[in-house]
């Protein structure tokens, strides 16, 4: 059952219409137990660390070979069990700063409401670089299910994209079968479906 992150009411909240989401592309894992829509011309990927990622277009915008960050929109989803060893909040923070020496402490939370699901925003400030982060959580059945947009210093209210990614997002039942995703490579001229628990690079 969908449970609240954090304990204040939630406040309902209508995504921005600025994007016509009618022609979405629906991706669904059955495994991680959700589905979403996407853009017509975007891409799924997963990575090495099982997170699924979201791009809002195909051409991720990376330049290969340097260290420059994509400027392409994205939202990457990770999925994590529940450590019952561990409260609620424990775990979140364990989710945001895996490494205890970081000096990275909490400066909010803001429960809101999408189609009937609740999400909790949460901020984190990094005292060594100076710099404030928001990710978003819901909990499902024991399981933590995190958002984070491609640009960490945005919020859930600036950004239609982030918006229309969890408006379409619902939980689904899980079979423990493999999740098939479609790649597409404008680079190779390539498209495919593949095991969405495997990680693929592009390389040359």
């Amino acid at each position: 059952k969908n449970q609240t992150v954090y304990s204040p009411s939630s406040t309902p909240i209508v995504p921005t219409t600025d994007i016509d989401i009618s022609s979405w592309k629906t991706y669904t894992n059955p495994i991680l137990g959700y589905s979403l829509k996407y853009p017509q011309s975007g891409l799924v990927e997963v990575d090495s660390s099982k997170s699924v990622i979201i791009w809002s277009d195909n051409d991720k915008g990376i330049i290969e070979g340097t260290d420059i960050n994509a400027t392409t929109p994205y939202v990457r989803i990770k999925t994590s069990k529940l450590l019952q060893n561990k409260s609620l909040q424990q775990n979140i923070d364990n989710e945001e700063n895996p490494y205890s020496d970081a000096l990275i402490h909490l400066l909010s939370k803001n429960p809101f409401e999408v189609n009937g699901l609740k999400f909790t925003e949460f901020s984190y400030k990094n005292d060594v670089l100076n710099i404030v982060s928001y990710s978003t959580y819901i909990l499902e059945n024991d399981n933590l299910y995190g958002f984070f947009f491609q640009n960490s210093d945005a919020n859930y209210s600036s950004n239609p994209f982030y918006q229309q990614i969890l408006s379409t997002f619902k939980f689904t039942e899980r079979n423990g079968e493999a999740a098939f995703i479609l790649y597409q490579s404008k680079k190779f001229d390539v498209s495919f479906k593949y095991d969405g628990r495997l990680c693929i690079k592009e390389t040359g």
